[in-house]
C-alpha cells in the first residue's frame, strides 16, 4: 500500500517539465515555422496539440524555463532573450530551415526586440493562447 500512495502524489515543489529541445512535428520542410515555448509540461503539450489539430508541419523549440509556464517565466526571468537565443544555437534551429523567423508566444511579446538582437532573427509575436494559432497562421 505504501508504494501505491507514493505514486499517487507528486511533490508540489517540483514543476512538471519536459526536456528542452527542438521537436519535429509532422513533416516540416525548409520553410516550416519555428514556434518557441517553455518546457512546462502544461504549456508544451497544449501548444503541440493545437498545432497538430491545425494540420501544421512545424518545429517546436522548447526552452528550459525550469518547468515554469510562459507568463511566470517571463516575469521571473527564466524565459528571456538570452536563453532563447542560446537554445536556438544549442539545438540548431536555423540549420533545419532556410529562414531566421521565430514565433514567440504572445505572453512573451516584450522579449521580441531583445530576441531579434540576441538570436539574429526576425521575431513574430504569436497569439497569447495556443488555441489561436490556427487562425494566426491563416493570416
Amino acid at each position: 500500500m505504501k508504494s501505491l500512495r507514493q505514486s499517487v502524489f507528486s511533490d508540489p515543489r517540483i514543476c512538471p517539465a519536459v526536456d528542452p529541445g527542438l521537436y519535429k512535428i509532422g513533416e516540416p520542410g525548409e520553410m516550416a515555422p519555428i514556434f518557441v515555448t517553455s518546457n512546462y509540461r502544461m504549456t508544451k503539450i497544449p501548444v503541440e496539440q493545437d498545432l497538430q489539430g491545425a494540420n501544421i508541419n512545424f518545429w517546436l523549440l522548447v526552452v528550459d524555463t525550469e518547468g515554469i509556464g510562459i507568463e511566470s517565466a517571463v516575469a521571473g526571468g527564466q524565459f528571456n532573450a538570452g536563453g532563447i537565443a542560446e537554445a536556438v544555437k544549442e539545438f540548431g534551429a536555423f540549420e533545419k530551415v532556410k529562414h531566421r523567423v521565430l514565433i514567440l508566444p504572445g505572453m512573451a511579446a516584450r522579449l521580441s526586440g531583445a530576441l531579434e538582437d540576441e538570436a539574429d532573427a526576425f521575431v513574430v509575436v504569436g497569439p497569447r493562447d495556443s488555441s489561436g494559432i490556427p487562425k494566426f497562421m491563416e493570416t
